[in-house]
């Protein structure tokens, strides 16, 4: 099963601090769940099913890290400030 990820970078010039915060920390939560299911995928037979899982997986991966460090910024500038 595919989670689905929510964008967060959007909202991150107009939160404070506390709530930069905890997107971050809910979004290093989601990005290990998706690891997790990416390990368990690669594990199991390599039907073309789970190779498509696999690259949507690696997909929300790559998007959830690109939202982490959007937030990292948007925290670093607010900080700088």
């Amino acid at each position: 099963m595919v989670s689905a990820i929510g964008s967060v970078s959007g909202a991150a010039a107009t939160t404070g601090g506390n709530d930069i915060s905890r997107q971050i920390a809910a979004l290093q939560k989601q990005l290990t769940g998706l690891q997790k299911q990416l390990t368990t995928l690669q594990k199991g037979a390599a039907t073309e099913a789970s190779k498509l899982q696999q690259r949507m997986l690696t997909q929300q991966i790559t998007m959830v890290q690109a939202e982490i460090a959007a937030l990292q910024n948007a925290a670093a500038q607010k900080s700088a400030l």
